[in-house]
């Protein structure tokens, strides 16, 4: 009789979601991600995949580019924002990636830690 977690039942957490391989990976940069993970208490599939987040939510520059351009056309006005403010809107976005990272990082460290 088969168990609940048969061999095809096993793998269907794989099923609905996409999977990603990256080939020719030199053995430094390898061991270097591995590093990372490590120090941040995470496997490095779960770093990889926290990482691949961030960057996924980071305006791309032509995007930004496009945000502020859109802004000044939508505002006849003098008080639309000039590149020095595009720059520190960018600068902000880059910020909020960072302690958005950081605030998962801790939260993973904090559940691969085993409890007592």
């Amino acid at each position: 009789m088969n168990s609940p977690l048969t061999w095809g039942s096993a793998c269907l957490h794989n099923a609905s979601m996409p999977n990603m391989l990256i080939r020719n990976v030199d053995e430094r940069l390898h061991a270097q991600l591995v590093a990372h993970a490590k120090a941040d208490g995470q496997s490095l599939q779960q770093y990889l995949l926290a990482r691949l987040e961030a960057f996924a939510e980071t305006l791309t520059a032509r995007e930004a580019i496009e945000r502020w351009e859109a802004g000044l056309r939508g505002s006849p006005s003098l008080s639309s924002p000039l590149p020095a403010d595009a720059a520190a809107d960018i600068r902000a976005a880059r910020e909020d990636r960072t302690g958005h990272l950081t605030e998962l990082a801790s939260a993973r460290r904090a559940s691969a830690k085993p409890r007592p």
